[in-house]
């Protein structure tokens, strides 16, 4: 193939990729290939800024073989959205006589998240496998903005005439530390004691 893409995530402590275990001396002969070059590419995500298993990859790079990393945001899409995800509390709260779980509570006071929609990602991926050669080694394929969990979900019981009185916005202070990129990566601005992200994604406008 002269195309690859994986989304297997690593093993264990995340030193081990499974694809690269059994496919590395493979992908990276690219003779074989029609074009004489190959072209992979890897998709993590963001909560995990750093990507041993996409900087794994990159050890593929050479001799005819092109290796890009993506970095996700939370994904979103046709059936798993902010419209999903209002119903489902609305069914699991008339279940729990009103009372949402910890871990719904929790993603509540998150301050923000970065998201991507899945055609973004088919579109960031396709744009680069026609650079080539030439595309970055790493993508930050989120939105522009990032948005609170709670603010999209609102959105969302709005649109299905489900909002009901907004509970108090809960307050936190945060601490900011922005990781620069290196090789003209993106940044990653790293906020708060949960490790939320404000994601740059200057790259893949370019």
């Amino acid at each position: 193939a002269s195309v690859v893409i994986s989304t297997v995530p690593p093993n264990g402590d995340l030193d081990r990729d499974p694809v690269l275990e059994v496919f590395g001396d493979v992908l990276r002969d690219a003779s074989g290939t029609p074009s004489g070059g190959r072209f992979t590419g890897y998709c993590s995500s963001t909560s995990v800024y750093g990507d041993q298993g996409g900087d794994t990859w990159h050890a593929l790079a050479g001799d005819g073989v092109t290796t890009v990393s993506y970095r996700l945001g939370g994904i979103y899409g046709p059936g798993r959205s902010a419209i999903e995800t209002a119903k489902k509390r609305r069914s699991a709260a008339a279940a729990n006589g009103g009372e949402e779980s910890a871990s719904q509570r929790a993603r509540e006071r998150r301050s923000f998240t970065s998201r991507v929609h899945v055609g973004d990602i088919v579109r960031v991926i396709m744009a680069s496998m026609k650079l080539g050669e030439k595309a970055s080694e790493v993508y930050n394929v989120v939105d522009d903005e990032p948005a609170p969990r709670r603010d999209a979900v609102r959105y969302a019981e709005n649109i299905l005439g489900l909002l009901t009185d907004d509970s108090p916005t809960p307050t936190m202070t945060t601490t900011t530390t922005t990781v620069r990129g290196k090789q003209g990566r993106d940044s990653v601005n790293v906020e708060g004691n949960r490790g939320e992200k404000r994601v740059e994604n200057t790259r893949i406008k370019t």
